[in-house]
């Protein structure tokens, strides 16, 4: 017997197509391992969606709050290049490895 398994909060959720809903709706029907686990998961969101959002305390947003002031709590990043950045020497012009070799008369 296949079980739904995972697919018990996809069809809670209404995440299943069409057919595959159909077909778990079917196994739930005879079921009853299923049908149980089906009917908590709908509880269980039922009573996720009917508490009150919970309201964070004055402490926990001033915290917060002073996460984002300059000079907070969190010490700043080392610099990922302390001795500034890298400036390859690139030769002149037409004097490259990749330049055509050309005569002074235009390569003619």
């Amino acid at each position: 017997m296949n079980h739904l398994g995972a697919r018990v909060s996809a069809l809670v959720d209404g995440q299943l197509g069409h057919s595959e809903r159909d077909r778990a709706l079917a196994h739930v029907a005879h079921c009853a391992t299923c049908r149980e686990a089906v009917d908590a998961e709908r509880t269980v969101k039922t009573l996720l969606a009917s508490s009150a959002v919970p309201t964070p305390s004055p402490d926990l947003l001033a915290s917060l709050h002073g996460l984002g002031e300059p000079g907070g709590p969190v010490s700043p990043r080392p610099r990922s290049m302390p001795l500034g950045p890298v400036v390859p020497t690139l030769p002149p012009p037409g004097r490259g490895p990749l330049s055509r070799s050309r005569s002074r008369d235009g390569g003619r």
